[in-house]
């Protein structure tokens, strides 16, 4: 048994790949809770905070396409 968190935390920069990594683990977390059989586990996925320092995407070059790549990519998976 072990024990699951609350949360996960993520600093941003640098959001490629970490931010797509720490969604689908909480997302993992989920689904093992939901078929632990484990009466005392939570059943709830863990939260995935973000540490905003500023957005990976303005580090970048202006007009370049992974900047575009970039901003589409953090705020899909981390909209707010």
């Amino acid at each position: 048994s072990f024990a699951l968190p609350h949360c996960v935390l993520v600093q941003n920069p640098p959001a490629l790949p970490l931010l797509l990594v720490a969604r689908l683990y909480c997302w993992w977390l989920g689904i093992v809770v939901l078929f632990s059989r484990s009466s005392n586990q939570r059943r709830k996925i863990p939260g995935l905070i973000v540490d905003w320092h500023n957005l990976g995407y303005s580090m970048l070059a202006e007009g370049s396409p992974f900047r575009k790549v970039a901003k589409v990519y953090e705020s899909i998976l981390a909209p707010f």
